[in-house]
């Protein structure tokens, strides 16, 4: 019975259980601190425009990232065991990510004034998105390499960084909050991701499948074939809750107020938060 128990706490859904579940602690606790010290120094209008920044971000990073990450983790993690194969994707999915983030990221740049006139109702803000936009290439690059930790199962690197993430998150957060404001407040949304891009590198660069020449290998067309078979269906998961909820915001700051708008938010990222 006990060599039972031993086998069963040793296979990879109970190590990946145990180390997910420390890792969602840590965001809802960092979560929960990050919302209510947003909430008191910004106010709910703060919060409202916090919000529509964040739906337009998570948008954002969807298409940035081509929808290619599940299909990273599968064939990775299916061709574990030769070089070749896996190398094929790993190359053939960074080129696709570098290019469609740097594309988003170009657009982000250009567009910075519309899209601050558009979604935050005032270009005051503007330069937010010229920063959303010259960081958004290191937080494609970060995401890809989390697929490969996930791919080749290094489950405690990828707890790590996701953990770094949330902490990262929540200093950002209040650091910039407390001597910025609101326009601090946005800033740390849009760049504390890309920053755990150095932690994810540290922790990648130790592995011993870990071969800078994977990344700038041959472009595969059938590599990128597959992986295109997993772009439409995480898209339009990823972009479509972000989205309705884009509209719903816009809707009660057009027709009602925005300190309601901000009320709505608050309660809706303390639900998201639970």
């Amino acid at each position: 019975m006990l060599l039972k128990l031993k086998k069963i706490f040793a296979t990879d859904l109970v190590k990946v259980s145990s180390l997910t579940a420390v890792s969602t602690l840590v965001r809802v606790l960092t979560g929960f601190i990050s919302a209510k010290i947003v909430a008191v120094k910004i106010g709910p209008e703060g919060v409202a425009l916090l919000g529509q920044l964040n739906s337009f971000y998570l948008i954002v990073l969807s298409l940035s990232l081509g929808g290619i990450s599940n299909g990273v983790i599968k064939h990775i993690a299916q061709y574990a065991g030769s070089e070749k194969k896996y190398g094929l994707f790993i190359s053939t999915g960074f080129r696709i990510t570098v290019i469609i983030s740097a594309i988003c990221g170009a657009v982000l740049i250009v567009g910075a004034h519309v899209f601050s006139k558009q979604y935050l109702d005032n270009t005051e803000y503007t330069p937010v998105f010229y920063v959303f936009g010259g960081t958004l290439i290191l937080y494609a690059v970060n995401s890809l390499l989390m697929s490969v930790l996930n791919g080749f199962k290094e489950f405690k690197k990828y707890v790590t960084v996701n953990i770094a993430i949330s902490v990262a998150g929540l200093l950002f957060t209040l650091i910039l909050t407390q001597f910025f404001g609101i326009y601090g407040s946005l800033i740390a949304l849009v760049t504390y991701q890309s920053v755990v891009l150095v932690i994810t590198i540290a922790m990648v660069s130790k592995s011993s499948w870990f071969k800078l020449r994977l990344f700038f290998g041959r472009f595969s067309w059938t590599a990128a074939r597959r992986l295109s078979k997993y772009s439409l269906m995480a898209l339009v998961s990823a972009i479509a809750l972000p989205l309705a909820q884009l509209i719903v915001r816009t809707y009660m700051i057009e027709h009602q107020t925005k300190e309601n708008a901000g009320l709505w938010e608050g309660m809706n990222r303390l639900s998201g938060i639970y």
